[in-house]
């Protein structure tokens, strides 16, 4: 609770901290005191961490730990919290597998062409009006994503006032947060950026716009014949 209100965290990174703390809560004896806990212990629950988990996400674990000892240290008068400074993660040599994975985490030009024409396929073979509909989505969003190399949640977030036609720019000042909204009952709330550096205004190509226009002409329409559908803007 004293994160949620003192961190000004949007609520992604508090669910991601929720949920970081219970796995903490989860490895630790409820039963032990906070000023009775060894550096011995806690690197112990750390090394069992480190043989599952990455170690980015050992990094946030141990995060909690450290805030959780500083905020008892600051209003609870906790004495003595040097164990932090005893406690390490266990680092991991990369595997050929993970080095191999990095170097192809992106697609080369045939892998793109390939994949639109699998788009293609599947909206011409398919008879049902509303899977075809939604192909012809998703190929247009994906094409859009390739050309700008945007994230998923910013392109999902984008309205037709970042866009402007006249002078082919995009303001991304956005991204999706996937919670329903408590005023349209939509799923998925516009909230702003990852970091301050991904707000950006970025020139489009004639065929990003087009691909813009042909993504919003079908929004107009899902929202005239789909009573289900809430427009996000």
């Amino acid at each position: 609770e004293h994160y949620k209100t003192h961190s000004g965290s949007k609520p992604t990174t508090i669910k991601e901290k929720k949920s970081n703390t219970n796995t903490v809560k989860n490895a630790i004896d409820s039963k032990v005191l906070i000023s009775k806990i060894t550096h011995t212990y806690l690197q112990n629950i750390i090394n069992e961490w480190a043989k599952s988990h990455s170690i980015g996400h050992v990094q946030s674990l141990v995060i909690v730990i450290r805030s959780v000892f500083k905020y008892a240290f600051k209003y609870h008068d906790l004495h003595d919290i040097s164990v932090l400074d005893k406690i390490d993660i266990p680092k991991k040599a990369k595997t050929r597998n993970e080095l191999q994975a990095k170097r192809n985490n992106y697609l080369e030009d045939s892998e793109v062409k390939e994949l639109l024409q699998c788009f293609d396929y599947l909206i011409k073979h398919k008879r049902h009006a509303t899977r075809k509909r939604n192909y012809e989505m998703v190929k247009a969003l994906v094409e859009f994503q390739i050309n700008n190399g945007m994230r998923i949640g910013e392109l999902l977030a984008i309205k037709t006032d970042n866009v402007d036609v006249e002078n082919k720019t995009l303001e991304i000042d956005g991204t999706i947060n996937w919670v329903t909204d408590t005023e349209t009952g939509a799923f998925g709330v516009k909230e702003t950026t990852k970091t301050s550096k991904s707000y950006r205004t970025i020139g489009l190509t004639t065929q990003s716009i087009n691909l813009l226009k042909k993504l919003t002409l079908r929004n107009k329409k899902e929202n005239q014949w789909n009573t289900k559908f809430i427009d996000r803007g």
